[in-house]
This record gives structure tokens, C-alpha cells and sequence, in this order.
């Protein structure tokens, strides 16, 4: 159902039951109170006069895991994954910690989409943190938000995965992956 426009409403006039339900009940079915199917719901504007519920989703892999790949790929624990309902954009935040076992050698951490929407891990280095050691092993929090525009409307599955950059022993821990749907 959409929200309609209410109609003027005029000194003497009688109001017949089609209106009534259509100015008052299916408009106030519209409101975002009426729409809220779970807790924690935001609402964002689909349309002209049109709301739709979202949630945020949130996945963390803490495991301690490396890699000497070259290429994007998952580590023995896989993931974060998320699946998530979106509109046309979506807010990705990720962070690890990272370290590498080579100074001047480089971990890559990035994320990719599936579903209604297609885009490989790495594609793009805006969509990707990038950890160069300074000293062998030493481990630097890092983390990126970035806002992700021309999703297709539908479910989209983020995945993250990760590459060592110079074939150096990559190390990845406490893996965080969240999307806000708009």
C-alpha cells in the first residue's frame, strides 16, 4: 500500500467509510510505527512519500589466521558473511588487526558483494585496508567506512577476504564486517 494525499476536507461534508480507511487507517499503516516489524529497525525513504524498515548487520571472526596468497581469498575460517536487504546504497564499515612478517610487505583486506549485487573482493582499492609493516610482525589496528553506492535493491551478500601483497606471510584477527542498508 503507498500514502495518499489527504483530500480537503470542507464545513458539512460526510465523510463515507472508503475515505475514512483511506485517509486515515491506510495512512497511518504507512507511518513508521506501523511498519516496525522487529526491534531495532530504522526506516529509510524508498520513495516519494514511502518508508521501508532496515537493520544493521554486524559479523566478527576473532580467529588469529594468515595467508602468503597473492590473490583474494578466504582464510580456513571464512568469513564474516553477511546477508542484508538493501535499497540502492549501503554504509560498509570492516576492521582487523594486522600484521605481516616482512618489513615493507603488505596485508589487504577487502570485501565483495553477491546476490542482487556483484562486486569481487579487491575490485577496487576504495573498498579495501591496507596494512604495510614498518617492523616484521608488528601488529596496527585497521579499519575503513566507506558508503557504497549503486547496490541493486534486493538481498546482497557481503564477504570478506584477504591477500598478502608481496607474498609474505599476511596475519588477520578479530575480522569485523558491518552494513547499513539504505
Amino acid at each position: 500500500m503507498a500514502w495518499t494525499a489527504p483530500m480537503t476536507f470542507t464545513a458539512g461534508a460526510v465523510l463515507t467509510a472508503a475515505q475514512l480507511n483511506t485517509y486515515l487507517r491506510d495512512n497511518l499503516n504507512e507511518v513508521a510505527t506501523a511498519k516496525a516489524v522487529q526491534a531495532g529497525q530504522y526506516f529509510v525513504s524508498t520513495g516519494v512519500n514511502s518508508l521501508a524498515g532496515r537493520s544493521v548487520a554486524s559479523g566478527n571472526v576473532p580467529a588469529v589466521e594468515s595467508t602468503t596468497s597473492t590473490s583474494m581469498s578466504n582464510l580456513t575460517t571464512f568469513g564474516p558473511q553477511l546477508g542484508v536487504y538493501c535499497g540502492n546504497q549501503a554504509i560498509v564499515m570492516i576492521s582487523a588487526w594486522m600484521r605481516n612478517d616482512t618489513a615493507g610487505a603488505a596485508a589487504l583486506m577487502s570485501y565483495g558483494i553477491s546476490g542482487a549485487t556483484t562486486v569481487a573482493p579487491g575490485a577496487n582499492d576504495w573498498q579495501s585496508i591496507v596494512y604495510t609493516a614498518s617492523v616484521a610482525n608488528a601488529p596496527y589496528l585497521t579499519l575503513s567506512t566507506m558508503v557504497v553506492h549503486n547496490v541493486n535493491t534486493g538481498t546482497n551478500i557481503f564477504t570478506l577476504q584477504y591477500r598478502s601483497i608481496n607474498a609474505s606471510t599476511s596475519t588477520f584477527a578479530h575480522r569485523k564486517l558491518i552494513v547499513i542498508p539504505l
